[in-house]
């Protein structure tokens, strides 16, 4: 039996889930959060409303907020078309992952959803730091919501670009399912003082999903763009816009200049 309730609104991580509906199809927006970060989930949030117009009511919320340690599973409140959960781990990159995969596994729960989960259903999975243009929920709803209902046997994956893609991209949740659990035993974490050690060995298993799909497509293929770092929030991080035109969507990277292996703390 799956422990949920309805929760207040403090948080240590969270995530947001969007399920976006289009003609052909649908897709869930799967966004991974960390705490104090109010201002860039504002700020993407703000996105979605001027990039969805009209659409922008029809999308289903998720959020789930990661860090709760003292929890034995999850706790999940349904409101309308909001779904908050808390999470008892912090898994960094995948916590979002582990945590939807998890869910999808109770009956009861999936019973009280507004709108339903299922199995061949796509994912597009993205940090909370980033922001969407105008033309993405219509790239998102038309073409590639067309592309995972006409080709549900063999489209599982398709990363964000084709180099580094930071684990963003369109996952179907039955492919997901085959390597859940590798990732509960190699990613997830339960312990506060283990975050920054997770952080580091998150970017040894960065696209590792994607690398492991022989046929993963990518959604912007063309040139990427990025600009000197600034801080984009106002919270004295500073951060190197990076803008994939083919879909009109921006990444605000603080760690750009790290790569495995490194002596450092990671940034938030």
């Amino acid at each position: 039996m799956l422990p949920y309730s309805l929760f207040q609104f403090s948080c240590i991580l969270f995530l947001f889930v969007f399920s976006l509906r289009g003609a052909n199809g649908r897709i869930h927006v799967l966004i991974n959060s960390m705490k104090d970060h109010s201002i860039s989930v504002q700020t993407l949030m703000e996105s979605f409303q001027l990039s969805c117009g009209s659409n922008f009511d029809s999308i289903q919320f998720w959020i789930v907020y990661g860090g709760y340690y003292d929890l034995e599973n999850y706790n999940v409140g349904i409101n309308d078309n909001v779904i908050k959960v808390e999470a008892y781990h912090n898994s960094i990159d995948f916590t979002a992952l582990i945590t939807i995969l998890e869910l999808f596994q109770h009956s009861d729960f999936l019973s009280k959803l507004p709108q339903s989960l299922e199995a061949d259903d796509m994912l597009f999975y993205m940090h909370d730091t980033c922001k969407v243009g105008p033309g993405f929920c219509d790239l998102l709803l038309g073409e590639w919501s067309q592309k995972a209902t006409e080709e549900q046997e063999t489209f599982m994956t398709a990363r964000l670009s084709d180099s580094h893609s930071m684990n963003i991209g369109l996952y179907r949740l039955s492919y997901l399912f085959k390597y859940l659990e590798f990732l509960v035993f190699a990613t997830i974490n339960t312990n506060p003082s283990h975050v920054n050690y997770y952080k580091t060995k998150g970017m040894v298993w960065e696209d590792f999903l994607f690398q492991l799909d022989p046929d993963c497509q990518v959604l912007a293929p063309g040139p990427w763009t990025f600009s000197s770092p600034y801080d984009v929030y106002g919270t004295g991080v500073l951060r190197r816009m990076e803008y994939f035109e083919a879909i009109d969507f921006y990444k605000f990277k603080s760690n750009w200049e790290y790569r495995p292996g490194d002596d450092f703390e990671l940034r938030e």
